[in-house]
């Protein structure tokens, strides 16, 4: 598929304490309604709703820092809940009681890890402006991994996929309103 999309937005990781067990990892993956740092010429934004339907259905991971052979949580196995509320979507997972599980929450309480990004198919996307900048407005997604991260990224090939829809949606602008668009963008690139 060629819409799989990796976001980054500013989040907050937390540790909660258990009896005899590592403590769970517990955060926002993603914040609902909050404009992402510029991609290139346009902005990100995720629209309340938009994992309603693939929550009810994805068998959705944990992952270390994205990496799928790192897994700390599963929907499947109990070990990963996620809730989405007016916020945001909340995700409490309980890390393997494993090295990697220890080195992940040491790194979490040493302040090394404190943010959440997570992986997703765009389903559904709209294009709009907020202050004369491009915002890419996901209406809909399927959710398929969150992954505490130390350094959050955009990955390049998906970045081209979005440059593409964000070229798709100028082209339909009327004209004086492209004009407009293109001066930003390379005032912005300067």
């Amino acid at each position: 598929m060629d819409n799989l999309v990796y976001f980054s937005i500013p989040t907050t990781v937390e540790l909660m304490a258990q009896d005899d067990k590592l403590p769970t990892i517990t955060g926002y993956a993603l914040r609902y309604n909050v404009l992402s740092a510029d991609y290139g010429g346009f902005k990100v934004r995720l629209l309340p709703g938009a994992f309603t339907k693939s929550l009810k259905k994805a068998d959705v991971r944990a992952l270390w820092n994205h990496s799928d052979a790192i897994p700390l949580g599963r929907v499947k196995a109990g070990t990963l809940r996620l809730s989405d509320d007016e916020t945001g979507l909340r995700v409490e997972v309980d890390p393997p009681p494993t090295e990697l599980g220890r080195s992940v929450v040491a790194a979490i309480e040493r302040g090394d890890v404190d943010g959440f990004s997570f992986g997703m198919y765009v389903q559904k996307e709209k294009w709009s402006e907020f202050e004369g900048y491009p915002v890419n407005d996901i209406v809909q997604g399927d959710l398929f991994e969150v992954s505490p991260v130390n350094f959050p990224a955009f990955d390049k090939a998906n970045f081209d996929m979005q440059l593409a829809s964000l070229h798709s949606w100028k082209a339909s602008l009327p004209k004086p309103r492209l004009e407009l668009a293109k001066k930003k963008l390379l005032v912005r690139l300067k």
